[in-house]
């Protein structure tokens, strides 16, 4: 997920990013925007159209209005449009759409991922969890050369 400041202010360093980030991997790529999908499209920038034509997956696009934030999934604010640019994430519509906005966690192999936008409560439980988390890693490294 690429977002602000504004990504599209610096279209060359976006798509060399995503061009780099395409080459290595094959992550899903969504960019937040302040810009309507529309105005992207008229500045004919051959570095912007690449990125919406061949490097990006989804655009939030729209400017973030905080007197219009619904606490819809996936967008801060109600002007704001998700459009898909490439079929990867179109089947998980149904997931986000008309949903509330959730903060989701997800532990793998000794990482953990926070997505979506927390409350203040569940950001200072996050933050907690995680030092707890680093704090117990480093136990169990120091533990561990012990041995050794």
């Amino acid at each position: 997920t690429i977002s602000g400041g504004e990504p599209f202010l610096q279209p060359e360093a976006l798509n060399s990013l995503l061009t780099c980030l395409r080459e290595k991997s094959d992550l899903g790529v969504i960019i937040y925007t302040g810009y309507a999908i529309e105005q992207l499209r008229e500045k004919n920038d051959p570095h912007i159209n690449n990125i919406l034509d061949c490097l990006a997956d989804m655009i939030i696009d729209g400017e973030y209005v905080e007197e219009l934030n619904d606490g819809a999934s996936l967008k801060g604010s109600s002007n704001q449009r998700v459009i898909h640019l490439t079929e990867r994430y179109r089947s998980w519509q149904p997931l986000y759409e008309g949903t509330k906005r959730d903060v989701e966690v997800h532990l793998s192999a000794g990482e953990a991922f926070l997505i979506g936008i927390p409350n203040e409560e569940t950001w200072r439980q996050w933050e907690c969890a995680l030092k707890d988390l680093n704090e117990e890693k480093r136990r169990v490294n120091s533990e561990v050369r012990e041995m050794h």
